[in-house]
């Protein structure tokens, strides 16, 4: 006859969400001033606040014990707790005893119980309406309609521009901490003296009462026999919007629909800066990264692309992700300042004040989907940088580094992770040179003194293949006498050959490139202007091809003096020098304005600064590349110039020399002897011989003056200085 959820002592029929066995009046004031406290039971404290206060009220007033507004402190809420094992132990007793009554007791009982229960429902509801007979003269307690409670802190910490919640919009029951659980806005609500309620779920309901919409019903969920306290079912829940769903699937199964935007829809999407702050395209992946994966020339282009073909489509669809939520960042940036602008106007008229409202909830929403729309841009950039970081060579615990760090606007690594990664490549090669000083040291012997160095007689080989190979007659690889002997024939048969004089002049080069077609330098041929500034730049700098590759004209790797005498190149980040050490990485080129001297202005044509920036001039409105130098031709006109083009430029300058000269190219010319030319020729000016080294990258003198030096002096006529002495002499 009665439901799954009654009361065990009264049969009185339970709320679903009520975990307990017990009715309100069966349980006492008692136990339900407990469950106000900190040691209430567990299905009290499952239940809102106000809830329990509410049940606390109801059944107090019942009983003609109902207090004051306020009356009850917190402190005698927990002075009335009672020994809650012991009243559970009675309620239980009660309980089983009641269970173990005779059915012809119990049926007995029924209809009396039920009849005065059907007195205590009508006597409930005559005191909420305020009309009930028999009243005893006690206040009737106030009509409250209950919410879930919320978080003052939280609502107060996140009040930016488009939300601002004031102070009087905090709850007064969590701030209060009393335990009435009966907010001013639930108050407001259920049509009380309080203010007017400003919750979201209120102003929802105005706008679709305001639009003739109906508002869904909340059904409650399934009761369970296993679970007396089912899930509290969602208080509101929105209508789908038929316009706005309209405009959303409008491109869902063909994103190339609709692409073309209107007039309007390019006006709301242009922005100032916007790569700066990250709403342009998909920002590339910086050189240093890419390096890692793909081709050094592939590296340097303004979007390099991923080499296996699975992976770049990957790529390309979280480009096009990234610069469609980038498209829809733009235009939310010129809704923002609509809708501000909007809800200031609204301050200034004189309006309902549930258009304020609209205004207030519509900038919040707003707010909310911007930082939703932040999060999947953060999240498509953190996607990409695990493809490209999957394809590289890697630690898996390098990866999860470089994954791991902020993303920054307009970036997808960004400079903490380019440190983070040179950091890595430094300890890397710590840790080689170590483990090679440990491998040369001599073995030690018990006790910790070092084994005497033994005098050696006869040259070695690599000390790799002497430590890897078994040794033969007692001795080692290179120290077998067969071995020696070999190494001394091949030495006799195929003597070192040093190069003791310059393949090429280079005054002739440089009265060459005083003349047409290198100049006028302004007006001349980009092809001769091409070939004019790398020669320039090769002998100045005494660089080695890769280095003058990797020099850019971005704003970190290029800087004019700003007095105009002269000019600093850096190369990029993603370039690896020959010798890693830390003085060759990252090494700039400075350059200093030449100023010829008195009676040699024609000498002045040949400043590297003029001819750079010159060039740089020229290449500007055709750049395609951050890369300093690029083709000026073909169908990669603008595109990144390869290492091979660059080293015929420089020898195409002392063929066209050679050529306006009428003398014959001598064989044998490289772009690689414009280091052993330069140098040569500033040791002979007075450079000091550390400079030259420094300037080369070259870590001792002993290397210049083995391989690169050359004669560039002019050859003395000793015979002639000598003779006439002889002869006078003579007679």
């Amino acid at each position: 006859m009665f439901g799954e959820h009654s009361c065990s002592a009264c049969l009185a029929s339970l709320q679903p969400a009520d975990g307990h066995d017990m009715c309100p009046a069966c349980l006492g004031p008692e136990h339900l001033r407990e469950g106000l406290s900190e040691d209430s039971c567990m299905n009290c404290s499952f239940m809102p606040r106000a809830v329990r206060a509410s049940r606390l009220a109801e059944v107090e007033h019942l009983l003609g014990q109902a207090p004051e507004p306020g009356q009850l402190t917190p402190a005698q809420q927990s002075q009335a707790q009672p020994s809650r094992p012991k009243r559970r132990a009675a309620e239980t007793a009660g309980a089983s005893s009641g269970r173990r009554a005779k059915e012809s007791k119990l049926a007995s009982k029924v209809d009396q119980l039920t009849e005065e229960l059907n007195q205590m429902k009508s006597l409930v509801l005559a005191i909420r309406s305020g009309t009930g007979a028999g009243d005893t003269g006690a206040p009737a307690p106030p009509t409250v309609v209950f919410e879930p409670e919320d978080d003052a802190l939280s609502l107060v910490a996140s009040a930016t521009e488009f939300a601002d919640y004031g102070a009087d919009t905090v709850p007064q029951d969590t701030a209060s901490g009393h335990g009435s659980g009966v907010s001013s806005r639930s108050s407001a609500h259920s049509g009380g003296t309080g203010s007017e309620d400003n919750s979201m779920g209120v102003i929802i309901r105005m706008a679709l009462a305001r639009l003739q919409l109906d508002v869904p019903q909340v059904q409650p969920a399934p009761a369970s026999a296993f679970f007396r306290r089912g899930p509290a079912p969602a208080t509101f829940t929105v209508p789908p919007s038929e316009e706005y769903l309209r405009e959303l699937h409008a491109c869902w199964r063909d994103t190339r629909a609709l692409s073309h935007t209107t007039s309007d829809g390019r006006t709301l999407a242009a922005m100032q800066d916007a790569a700066k702050f990250g709403l342009a395209r998909m920002p590339a992946v910086e050189p240093a990264i890419a390096a890692l994966v793909v081709s050094p020339e592939e590296a340097l282009r303004p979007d390099a692309r991923c080499p296996r073909p699975q992976c770049r489509v990957t790529d390309d669809l979280l480009a096009k992700a990234y610069d469609a939520a980038a498209r829809m960042g733009r235009i939310g940036n010129s809704l923002s300042h609509l809708m501000l602008a909007l809800s200031a106007s609204l301050q200034e008229a004189t309006v309902d004040a549930s258009v304020h409202s609209f205004g207030d909830a519509s900038l919040q929403a707003f707010a909310l989907m911007s930082r939703e729309l932040g999060r999947l841009m953060s999240t498509l950039v953190q996607a990409r940088r695990q493809v490209w970081l999957a394809q590289s060579p890697l630690t898996e615990t390098c990866r999860r580094t470089l994954c791991s760090v902020p993303v920054e606007p307009g970036e997808v690594f960004g400079s903490a992770a380019l440190e983070a990664l040179e950091r890595t490549v430094q300890a890397r090669q710590t840790r080689q040179q170590l483990s090679g000083l440990h491998r040369s040291m001599p073995p030690s012997r018990p006790g910790g003194f070092a084994a005497p160095p033994q005098r050696r007689s006869r040259p070695q080989t690599s000390p790799t293949i002497s430590s890897r190979h078994a040794r033969v007659d007692g001795n080692t690889v290179g120290c077998h006498r067969l071995v020696s002997l070999f190494l001394k024939g091949a030495l006799r048969l195929r003597p070192p050959q040093a190069q003791r004089a310059p393949v090429w002049d280079l005054p002739l080069v440089l009265d060459a490139l005083c003349l047409p077609p290198f100049e006028p330098l302004a007006q001349a041929e980009l092809k001769w202007v091409s070939a004019k500034t790398a020669f320039l730049l090769a002998i100045t700098s005494a660089r080695r091809v890769g280095e003058l590759h990797a020099l850019s004209v971005s704003e970190s790797c290029l800087r004019w003096n700003s007095d105009g005498s002269g000019v600093t190149l850096w190369p990029n980040a993603a370039f690896l020098p020959k010798v890693l050490s830390p003085s060759n990485l990252n090494r700039p080129i400075h350059l200093a304005q030449f100023t010829p001297p008195a009676g040699e202005e024609k000498s002045g044509l040949l400043c590297p600064v003029w001819a750079l920036r010159v060039y740089v001039s020229l290449t500007t409105s055709m750049r395609r590349s951050e890369q300093l130098f690029l083709c000026y031709g073909g169908p990669k006109k603008g595109c990144a110039l390869s290492k091979q083009r660059l080293s015929h430029w420089v020898v195409d300058a002392i063929t066209q020399a050679y050529r306006h000269s009428g003398r014959p190219l001598p064989s044998g010319v490289r772009c690689h002897s414009t280091r052993a030319v330069a140098t040569s020729w500033a040791a002979l000016r007075g450079v000091p011989l550390q400079d030259i080294c420094d300037a080369a990258s070259w870590a001792s003198p002993t290397t210049f003056s083995r391989f690169y030096r050359v004669n560039v002096a002019t050859p003395h006529p000793l015979g002639v200085a000598l003779l006439p002495t002889s002869t006078a002499s003579s007679h």
